[in-house]
């Protein structure tokens, strides 16, 4: 009888034993279950830019919004559980992409800065966030041809369109980020002459930042040809003072049967790139 209860009690030790394990793989696999996406968070800051790019341990933000939108930006990233930022990309030097910026190096570890480079500007937002940017002990760039090759699966292409036309921005930071076999593009606030010199690079993208916050100098039947691309991402304020989108940048994106996304509809943006190649969206509206 004696042999029979250590029996039982061995075969239910046993049986707990191997309910944990399976737990634990389990819990593995959801901890793991990370690495089979990318996510692009387009944060709603109004009348500007901020984009978060969430991968594993890397974490890039492309613009930081407009004055007001440091802690909106801050809060979100922290939510997310940010605590050092691999890249802060600013495409350009005005306030709407810049706005943030200051706040944003200083709330958080900043590991590379990337930009368009130094401008004549005198705008208050412009010299704060120059005078915070170099008093970090981050390494700052100004945007050239590179590659930010995160491992086999992600890779960031800085595209130079070229830093000596006039308006600034067509100077903008050009990205492409490959993931598996989807292309995204980020264009700033790239408007027409710049996408002509860009157009030779424009080619088989998924998923388009569209540029300027679909302003009609953007965007041009030519590039959108070349593009092709699936989705369109625009970035704008609610009933902004500007009218962005503007309808025959919206008319060209239906011609081109794009799917469009807007902040100042949508709200916040995720877009979820899977290792399939699968996309998905949420939205905050």
């Amino acid at each position: 009888m004696k042999s029979l209860f250590l029996l039982i009690l061995i075969l239910f030790i046993s049986g707990c034993t191997i309910i944990n394990d399976k737990t634990n793989k389990n819990d593995n696999i959801k901890t793991n279950k990370k690495e089979d996406f990318v996510s692009i968070h387009f944060i709603d800051v109004g009348q500007g830019d901020a984009i978060f790019i969430d991968y594993n341990n890397f974490d890039m933000l492309i613009d930081a919004g407009d004055n007001d939108a440091g802690d909106k930006i801050i809060k979100y990233l922290k939510e997310q559980g940010v605590e050092t930022l691999d890249y802060f990309v600013l495409t350009h030097m005005d306030a709407d992409h810049i706005g943030g910026a200051d706040e944003i190096l200083n709330a958080f570890q900043v590991e590379n800065i990337i930009d368009s480079g130094d401008t004549d500007k005198t705008t208050k937002t412009y010299e704060k966030y120059k005078l915070t940017r170099n008093s970090e002990d981050a390494i700052y760039k100004e945007d050239s041809n590179m590659n930010i090759n995160v491992d086999e699966n992600l890779n960031f292409q800085i595209i130079e369109t070229g830093d000596s036309f006039k308006d600034e921005n067509n100077n903008s930071v050009v990205i492409e980020m490959t993931y598996m076999d989807t292309k995204v593009l980020f264009t700033g606030d790239m408007e027409s002459n710049a996408e002509k010199v860009f157009i030779e690079f424009a080619e088989n993208i998924d998923i388009l930042k569209a540029a300027h916050h679909g302003s009609k100098t953007s965007s041009t039947e030519e590039f959108l040809d070349k593009v092709d691309a699936e989705y369109v991402v625009i970035s704008a304020g609610r009933n902004n003072k500007y009218g962005h989108p503007h309808a025959q940048t919206l008319e060209r994106y239906n011609d081109h049967d794009m799917e469009i996304y807007r902040t100042d509809l949508d709200g916040t943006i995720i877009c979820t790139i899977w290792q399939d190649n699968d996309i998905t969206w949420t939205t905050e509206n």
